[in-house]
């Protein structure tokens, strides 16, 4: 049963026993998986969340590509991205403000038409137009629009797989939630890089449009379970910073998610200026985020070892130590260590996206979720813009392993806070 919502002082969740707060927690094994990844509604999610992942990275990473061929330039690369992701910091808590008093199935379609809007804008443009410098503009006001109606579909859809699940299947719903993550990581980049040199970036671009309207069209046959608002179950509106104040470690936590979302910039802004520093062209751009994408998929298999061995609460921040590791091993020049070090980097991602965002979906009354997932989204893509800038002018002035090594130590300090004093550390208070 879930407990009362109330604003005022009382335990932090987030430190009890990990079986007490999780109900059904030990549903979170390999052998659920396939029941719940076949379940009408929520498979029916997870292969929408599948293809608009598949579509971003698609995007992502061929929009870098071109930004770079076009200026030569990481920073413009850098930017490219970083337009990507500056709306979740405007858009995201009112979109999750949103995400509590209004339809989260609808809000989700809505932000994903949008998205769909600003890649197949770019696909006609780069289809009538000259790649060179001043393929710059376009490519930013693109994917400021793409930006916007991921920051205004990711709180909604985040809050909304509890009520995809029944409540005993809510780890495993959220472990496989991250599936589509590493998917599209490791597919995207290939299949966007491939369909842009055999025949042109309008092509890819275009897929991603396609993909963003057929998430749109998914997401809308979804009859989530109904769940009570503060409106409806008579319990007082829950402020959220007030909600965070008593629950300080999930404050830390955020902001470990935080490094963990500037952690996966390297695969995307660095690929191009990676692989002309190894092989003197962007051919190795691909298989570099490729192999982050790989390794982020193989990372399932450590998840029950590692529960089993740091618990639920803990496995999240050790694999940010893990990330960090990743990109340490990247800094050494030669291309067998930047492929190794972007797929341990991968794997990393999953540890510690997994373990935080159980902790996190696990702790929270639903009359705060939309918000709190909000605030997630900003912690994990909001630190984007400023790291893509970091590195693009790292790279340009320094090397790219320096900007490597800099995501390495910033994510083995997140990564010591966390285990220390974040939500399900010993120490928490």
């Amino acid at each position: 049963m879930q407990r009362p919502v109330t604003a005022g002082p009382g335990p932090d969740p987030a430190t009890r026993a990990p079986e007490a707060v999780l109900p059904g927690a030990p549903t979170d094994d390999a052998r659920s998986w396939p029941r719940v990844m076949v379940d009408r509604t929520f498979g029916r999610y997870l292969l929408g969340n599948v293809l608009t992942m598949l579509g971003i990275w698609v995007f992502n990473i061929v929009a870098v590509v071109v930004a770079y061929e076009a200026t030569g330039s990481a920073l413009v690369a850098g930017t490219v991205t970083a337009a990507q992701f500056v709306p979740h910091i405007l858009l995201s808590i009112p979109a999750g403000a949103a995400a509590d008093r209004w339809s989260r199935r609808t809000q989700a379609a809505v932000g994903h038409a949008i998205a769909a809007c600003g890649s197949g804008g770019l696909a006609v443009w780069s289809a009538t137009s000259e790649l060179d410098d001043g393929a710059a503009v376009p490519l930013v006001l693109a994917s400021v629009v793409v930006g916007v109606g991921t920051s205004i579909a990711g709180p909604a859809m985040l809050a909304m797989v509890p009520a995809l699940v029944r409540p005993g299947e809510l780890p495993t719903a959220v472990t496989l939630g991250m599936a589509p993550l590493p998917i599209g990581r490791a597919v995207g980049p290939v299949l966007g890089t491939a369909i842009a040199v055999a025949t042109q970036p309008a092509v890819a671009f275009a897929l991603t449009s396609a993909l963003s309207v057929a998430f749109v069209v998914l997401v809308l046959t979804l009859h989530p379970r109904p769940t009570p608002r503060p409106a409806e179950d008579g319990t007082p509106r829950l402020g959220v910073w007030a909600y965070l104040r008593e629950n300080r470690p999930l404050v830390v936590l955020l902001l470990c998610v935080a490094a963990v979302g500037a952690g996966t910039d390297p695969p995307i802004t660095l690929a191009p200026v990676v692989s002309a520093s190894l092989t003197g062209g962007t051919g190795l751009a691909g298989p570099v985020a490729t192999a982050f994408g790989v390794g982020a998929g193989l990372g399932f298999a450590l998840i029950p070892v590692a529960r089993r061995a740091l618990g639920l609460r803990r496995y999240g921040y050790a694999g940010l130590l893990v990330m960090a590791l990743g990109s340490a091993v990247a800094t050494i020049p030669t291309v067998p260590a930047a492929v190794v070090g972007f797929a341990v980097s991968g794997a990393g991602l999953t540890l510690t996206m997994t373990g935080l965002s159980a902790t996190l979906q696990a702790s929270l009354p639903e009359a705060v979720r939309g918000r709190m997932m909000a605030l997630w989204s900003v912690a994990f893509v909001g630190t984007r813009p400023l790291a893509a800038v970091g590195n693009g002018l790292v790279a340009d002035h320094l090397s790219p392993q320096a900007a490597l090594l800099g995501m390495a130590l910033l994510g083995a300090v997140a990564a010591g806070f966390g285990l220390t004093r974040g939500a399900g550390s010993r120490r928490a208070p």
